[in-house]
């Protein structure tokens, strides 16, 4: 149950970032990432057994942001591809 709080956060970023029109800057995804991540790793106690379990959350985050754009994109290009359908 733990790892599904960076998982959740990661596809929250994923939709942020996916849904802006313009190009998100590197550093400001990467910074989120890390926000994401210390948020995780702290919210869910595992700071207290090591912290290298950020690491873990930040792959987890950056996993679920993937996710999240790769699916947002297709969503796109099908609702474009039927509104040229229904254009002609």
């Amino acid at each position: 149950m733990a790892e599904a709080i960076p998982i959740l956060s990661g596809m929250a970023l994923g939709a942020i970032v996916g849904l802006c029109r313009g190009r998100v800057p590197a550093w400001a995804t990467a910074a989120m990432v890390c926000l994401f991540a210390g948020t995780a790793t702290v919210g869910s106690g595992e700071f207290r057994l090591g912290w290298s379990y950020l690491l873990v959350d930040a792959a987890l985050v950056v996993a679920g942001a993937a996710v999240a754009i790769i699916v947002l994109r297709r969503l796109r290009a099908s609702f474009r591809a039927a509104e040229r359908a229904r254009l002609f």
